[in-house]
């Protein structure tokens, strides 16, 4: 997910904007409006939408927020500001109004809400500054081999690309559920599009503001090389606190049965961390790995789970042709088409490969110059 460029905001604000996942939009001449943006752990919510309006006819600009967005702290500055009225879902700050430049009453108004990037929004209203932002916690030694923070431009990508949107949509809100079970198993045949989906449910609920940070996981990563079961789920364990050890974090594992022994031990590990806060999204390879976890009683109340089809041909032509919109290459129907009808012909008629297919061939055209 990008900034998109306004005249007002300097190069350095956009980028440090696009940094934290903030999409800008400018609605008039007078209205911006900043969507996810990160704010102090008081509040209710770690991220809200931000609304600066300004006119050209009263000096200095006002300040909008989440109407839902609350406040638990003790300034009692802030909780006065957030008194102000409410229109639609939006809540005005009830502050004098702030003068200067666009990039000036961001600054002021990314500190007023203690968000992260507020040090470093002063250098771009004035001179850059080399302070460094909070930062998020190491995702620890067993994280750091196994998985990977995404950016919300991948999650966005992985969201036009989806076969079913709604579905993602549907997903999405599963672990942003205040109460168990909110973590979902996604699992279907080979070719059904379960991991891309995940992405795609990731970036729905990265949406929401309710997660700091999605983290992606490759199961079998974390007991590659072990023997013995004790081994692998000693792994498990390791990884799992790893994962408890980051604030407001969504994981997305990646084939989880790979990871798991089955044993009453691995299963117990798994549903203490759910309980300890863990969410998650996860697909599994299998449909004998589901019948294992459904035999699990804890397991299985825990998590909700989620049978992936595979696309029909119809599902699959329009996910190419949001592919073929998004590349610089032009890209005639007959090519879609094409892919489609070569990927039904594979070794177990994987309808998802292709993407893969019509993905190859565009950037084998833009690498040689061809359309």
């Amino acid at each position: 997910m990008q900034s998109r460029k306004t005249a007002e905001l300097p190069e350095h604000t956009l980028s440090l904007l696009s940094e934290y996942g903030v999409l800008v939009e400018q609605l008039d001449a007078g209205t911006t409006r900043f969507l996810a943006v990160p704010v102090a752990e008081q509040f209710s919510k770690p991220r809200t939408n931000l609304l600066i309006r300004r006119s050209l006819v009263t000096p200095g600009a006002a300040v909008f927020v989440d109407a839902d967005l609350g406040y638990a702290g003790s300034d009692a500055s802030l909780l006065d500001a957030l008194r102000g009225p409410v229109l639609r879902n939006w809540r005005e700050l009830r502050l004098p109004r702030i003068e200067g430049s666009l990039a000036d009453v961001l600054a002021r108004v990314l500190q007023l809400l203690g968000s992260p990037l507020a040090v470093r929004a002063r250098g771009g209203a004035g001179v850059v500054t080399s302070a460094t932002p909070v930062r998020l916690p190491d995702l620890g030694s067993s994280l750091a081999v196994a998985g990977e923070r995404m950016d919300a431009e991948a999650l966005a990508v992985a969201y036009a690309r989806s076969f079913r949107p709604e579905l993602a949509q549907t997903i999405a809100l599963v672990p942003q559920r205040p109460t168990a079970p909110s973590s979902a198993i996604l699992w279907g045949p080979s070719g059904s599009g379960r991991d891309q989906l995940m992405l795609a449910a990731a970036h729905a609920a990265w949406l929401s503001r309710r997660f700091e940070q999605v983290v992606r996981v490759a199961a079998a990563r974390i007991v590659a090389g072990a023997i013995f079961p004790g081994e692998m789920d000693g792994a498990l364990m390791k990884l799992l606190d790893n994962a408890l050890e980051q604030r407001n974090a969504l994981f997305l594992f990646q084939d989880l049965d790979t990871c798991l022994t089955g044993s009453s031990v691995c299963f117990s590990l798994l549903c203490d961390a759910l309980d300890r806060g863990l969410r998650c999204l996860a697909t599994v390879r299998y449909e004998s790995s589901m019948t294992r976890l459904r035999a699990d009683e804890g397991v299985f109340r825990r998590f909700v789970g989620i049978r992936v089809e595979p696309p029909t041909r119809a599902e699959l032509a329009v996910a190419l042709e949001q592919l073929a919109k998004s590349s610089a290459v032009a890209v005639a129907p007959a090519a879609i088409q094409t892919a489609v009808k070569l990927a039904s012909l594979q070794p177990g008629g994987e309808p998802a490969a292709a993407i893969g297919l019509l993905a190859g061939a565009m950037t084998e055209a833009a690498r040689s110059g061809n359309p």
